[in-house]
């Protein structure tokens, strides 16, 4: 790449972030309460062979989608949230976690037959020794599909941006993915999606797509090691 396109694209860079501030953005997608235990490690256990944490503290953040929407706001981006919880004490520490932040929560809808997901990460002396996840993976029910696209619909007005957060834990559905695009057709709307594999055949027709290497290489059943296979794989998706 010659510098003078090299500048080009940076000068247009500064000039996207800068206008970054303006942006309307909607965030669809699977809710997470993420979990850090931090605890000391100086013996092992006689029971097993495993290390014994003594708990030092404990902390609770955003994850999922409301992650998603934390950091659109911490770059001073406007953001709308649409999500799914359980009629649990992790979903309700959810709600309060956004509220604290001054974020609307009426587009957060409550399912008293799902849990709230959380993930829960043990650390010793500052290593993640494990993850222990609870949740429920099974597709929301139409009927919680079709409050998240009433709500999009209601709240489209403005918006520059859908980014869709599928974590996999089902809140994104093919009846919601069309039911997006129906919405969004006929608008300068950009649809985002941070997929996972088993919904790649949910996504035709979105504008952008940011699978890690990981999910890219499931999607595509080959290796991405080189210019050449990468090119193939953004073919391939």
């Amino acid at each position: 790449m010659q510098e003078t396109d090299l500048q080009k694209r940076k000068e247009l860079l500064k000039e996207y972030i800068n206008r970054f501030p303006e942006a309307q953005v909607f965030v669809i997608g699977d809710l997470i309460l993420d979990e850090y235990i931090w605890g000391d490690v100086s013996r092992i256990s006689p029971e097993a062979p495993v290390p014994v944490v003594e708990i030092v503290r404990d902390e609770k953040r955003l994850g999922g989608a409301a992650n998603v929407l934390h950091n659109i706001v911490s770059l001073k981006g406007q953001a709308r949230l649409c999500g799914v919880i359980g009629d649990d004490d992790r979903g309700r520490e959810v709600i309060e976690n956004l509220s604290v932040l001054g974020l609307k929560t009426d587009g957060i809808f409550k399912d008293p037959m799902r849990c709230t997901s959380i993930k829960t990460r043990v650390l010793g002396h500052n290593q993640q020794m494990m993850r222990i996840d609870r949740e429920k993976k099974k597709a929301v029910n139409d009927d919680i599909t079709q409050k998240i696209l009433s709500y999009l619909k209601d709240n489209l007005t403005g918006t520059d941006a859908v980014i869709i957060a599928d974590y996999g834990k089902g809140v994104v559905t093919q009846s919601l993915m069309k039911g997006i695009k129906d919405l969004t057709a006929d608008t300068d709307i950009i649809i985002g999606v941070d997929p996972k594999p088993l919904n790649f055949h949910c996504y035709h027709g979105i504008d952008v797509i940011t699978p890690n290497h990981h999910e890219a290489e499931a999607f595509c059943r080959f290796e991405i090691n080189d210019e050449e296979s990468l090119v193939r794989a953004g073919r391939k998706m």
